[in-house]
């Protein structure tokens, strides 16, 4: 018994388990220990073809039977869109534009953005990193992107080709620049005017046609030249002005209100000019507050912008009727009457703080007032001035206006005077012409000037006319004397050799010349007995043409001055309370 024991050889059963494992039960020539992971089947070993998605481990490879390119994602009806290829899964990244679906999305590779519209020119979304830009987004205009790709400006929202700000409505595609406009229908269809009010406007002279219901109301739309308050060309046939006159101009009114205005006059130095009157009172709506004194104001070569600045001077509590003055360099120089209770003077007075700035001299002789006053200055540098009045002419001279005293006075009471006007031809002798205020004829006294007393001899007298007014210059070393003669209710100019007449539709009661420094040519105004205004140019050799003077009250005095460079006239009118202004382009 011991013996059989001892003949038996034990097996552990680990050993029956490894002996097992080198075993080939199905006979493919691998083992389990060989690798063989179903020895079962002689058709999965180590080795053998795959046959991928049928559940079973052909190679006996360590991978899943449905993950074909190892990528770790099912591709047999898993989320693996492509399992031949293992950078396509759904965790890769997709790289668009290639036509390959990477990330297994199933969406466009050419939407990138996910707006579900592929990009220009695979599709019509013309910016493919932004979700929000597309062919059926909503357009916001004005932001600088165009958000639906349609492909326009985003300043044109109307799509007229015409982008804002050129284009005035953006909202109507009817409205841009260079679009055919239709006037006066309240819509600015080619964007070119300045204001809401601009398609009453067509010639852009900033006054409207009727239709705008506003005004000024523009009476020629298709001439820039022609508008309310525009410069007029009296010789021109266009109503320039919208005066509803093609002849005729209107007068502006002033910011100044005067009391007892009168004795208007201008003068010109060749680079200001000036224009002066006496008022009791004159204030405007600025600082101007003036009592007793002459009121002047002063051009440039722009008048029809106005005076340059209004002032007074000559101002004095006594002062009398008549006013004159002259511009010597650059300083006015004027003569006027100063009447108190003791005694009456003739002033001469220069508007200045420089001293001498004024010279008087009594006239003992002369109790009335004076109606009018004239000055003069010859070439020697002497300043000579009268005074009219009913009983008498007084005269004052000035050496130079450096003299701090008068040369020389005079008063003559045999001769009664109104309308005075003084010439001084270089030569010593001088020219006094007046109204006789007995008679009313017209006089013409001469005097040497050069004598130290005054001796007045008359030179002329013409009677029967009833002269109201006088005015006096020099043309070409020649004096020219223009008259009021109400009697033939005519304006007559004279330089002695040629004589012109100005016969107004109402008879004239006052008249002023002036010359055009340009051209030669003589402009005359006037007022009549109605208180309108008149306006004439011309020669005395060819004639004149008239033309009417629209005032916006009736007037009492008018007085016209060239500008020094001959393109316009300036006309200034007054009444006793107001004052008003025209320019015209100087025929």
């Amino acid at each position: 018994m011991l013996l059989l024991t001892l003949a038996c050889t034990w097996i552990s059963e680990a050993d029956v388990d490894a002996r097992l494992d080198q075993l080939d039960d199905d006979g493919d020539g691998f083992s389990i220990a060989d690798g063989d992971c179903d020895d079962q089947s002689a058709s999965s070993y180590p080795g053998a073809d795959e046959v991928w998605y049928d559940g079973v481990n052909q190679d006996c490879a360590d991978e899943q039977d449905f993950d074909a390119d190892g990528d770790g994602f099912d591709g047999n009806g898993g989320e693996d869109c492509n399992d031949s290829n293992p950078e396509i899964n759904p965790s890769a990244a997709e790289i668009w534009y290639d036509n390959i679906d990477q990330d297994c999305a199933q969406d466009s590779d050419f939407d990138a953005d996910q707006d579900g519209e592929n990009r220009v020119p695979e599709g019509a979304d013309c910016d493919d990193t932004d979700g929000g830009i597309n062919s059926s987004a909503t357009e916001v205009w004005y932001d600088g992107v165009d958000a639906d790709c349609n492909g326009g400006d985003d300043f044109d929202a109307d799509l007229d080709g015409s982008p804002s700000p050129d284009d005035c409505d953006d909202a109507d595609a009817s409205i841009y620049p260079d679009a055919v406009d239709t006037w006066y229908d309240g819509i600015n269809s080619n964007c070119d005017e300045i204001d809401e009010l601009g398609d009453y406007d067509q010639d852009a002279d900033g006054a409207y046609q009727a239709d705008a219901l506003t005004e000024p109301v523009d009476c020629d739309d298709v001439d820039p030249q022609a508008y309310p308050g525009a410069v007029e060309d009296p010789s021109d046939i266009r109503d320039l002005d919208c005066n509803g006159s093609a002849t005729g101009f209107t007068g502006t009114a002033l910011d100044i209100s005067l009391a007892n205005a009168r004795n208007l006059s201008s003068v010109s130095d060749g680079s200001a000019g000036y224009v002066s009157f006496l008022a009791t009172s004159a204030s405007d709506s600025g600082s101007l507050s003036l009592s007793n004194a002459a009121v002047v104001l002063e051009y440039d070569d722009t008048p029809q912008n106005g005076a340059l600045t209004t002032r007074g001077w000559l101002s004095t509590s006594a002062l009398d009727e008549g006013l004159d003055f002259i511009v010597s360099d650059g300083t006015i120089v004027g003569a006027a009457g100063l009447l108190t209770t003791a005694s009456r003077s003739l002033l001469l007075k220069r508007d200045t703080t420089a001293t001498p700035n004024q010279w008087s001299a009594p006239a003992a002789g002369i109790a009335s007032s004076f109606n009018d006053t004239a000055i003069a200055q010859d070439t020697d540098s002497s300043v000579h001035a009268v005074g009219c009045a009913n009983d008498g002419i007084q005269y004052i001279k000035v050496g130079s206006l450096t003299s701090p005293t008068v040369t020389m006075s005079d008063y003559d009471t045999s001769q009664p005077a109104e309308n005075c006007e003084l010439y001084l031809d270089g030569s010593g002798t001088g020219l006094l012409g007046l109204t006789d205020a007995a008679t009313g004829e017209y006089v013409v006294m001469g005097w040497d000037t050069s004598l130290t007393e005054i001796v007045w001899v008359e030179l002329s007298r013409e009677p029967g006319v009833s002269l109201l007014d006088l005015d006096w210059d020099s043309l070409e070393s020649s004096l020219v004397e223009v008259s009021v003669d109400q009697t033939a209710a005519e304006i007559v100019l004279t330089d002695g050799v040629d004589v012109a007449s100005i016969v107004p539709s109402v008879t004239p009661v006052q008249a002023a010349w002036d010359v055009n420094p340009i051209t030669g040519t003589l402009y005359v105004v006037w007022t009549d007995t109605a208180g309108d205004g008149g306006f004439a140019w011309g020669t005395l050799s060819t004639g004149f043409t008239t033309a009417e003077v629209t005032l916006p009250w009736p007037a009492k005095e008018l007085t016209v001055m060239a500008q020094s460079d001959g393109s316009t006239a300036l006309i200034v009118a007054i009444n006793a309370a107001n004052a008003a202004q025209a320019v015209v382009v100087a025929p």
